[in-house]
């Protein structure tokens, strides 16, 4: 009898996972990191998608912006210039400047830029995208460490990981949030 209430809760936990990975979308990963320096801006963080979730203890939540129109970001731009070093590169990383400079209303006819904020202990570190994933009205963004260098530098740091997201792709999405994982 015991090992027939095994092998049931094994299938059972298979059924789950399974589950979760099939109603569970994954999006293709077109992404860019850079630089922005550091920001503890308020204002920032208020406008964030997930701005109810930034506060949350037991996972890192990052802050994420989205955009449809050329316009909105370029209004993104001039709200957050004096916060950020819109215009600086550090370490072969192109700054936020030149990410976006050829980005214009044709790229908005059929993507949405996705903008998630790493805020960082050292300038050292790098991140990457590790997965996007959609499940009914919600687009999550998973972001992870991408480096580990023996020595790093003593300062506070930030970054910006851009995503372009085809529109036919979130059309559902209404929640929007970024995370942390190891």
């Amino acid at each position: 009898m015991r090992k027939l209430i095994i092998t049931v809760s094994i299938c059972i936990s298979v059924f789950l996972i399974l589950t979760m990975f099939i109603s569970c979308n994954s999006i293709s990963k077109n992404t860019e990191l850079v630089w922005v320096n550091y920001s503890g801006s308020a204002e920032f963080y208020f406008n964030a998608l997930n701005r109810d979730k930034l506060d949350v203890n037991s996972i890192q939540h990052l802050a994420i912006f989205k955009f449809d129109s050329f316009t909105e970001l370029e209004q993104f731009k001039n709200d957050f210039a004096d916060d950020f070093s819109f215009e600086q590169t550090r370490d072969g990383v192109q700054s936020f400047e030149m990410a976006t400079e050829n980005i214009d209303d044709e790229y908005f006819k059929s993507d949405s830029l996705f903008i998630v904020y790493v805020p960082s202990i050292s300038g050292s570190y790098r991140y990457k995208v590790e997965n996007v994933t959609t499940k009914g009205e919600n687009f999550t963004v998973y972001v992870k460490q991408a480096n580990n260098p023996q020595i790093v530098s003593d300062d506070m740091a930030g970054w910006f990981l851009m995503l372009r997201v085809p529109k036919t792709q979130i059309k559902d999405c209404t929640v929007f949030d970024a995370q942390m994982v190891d």
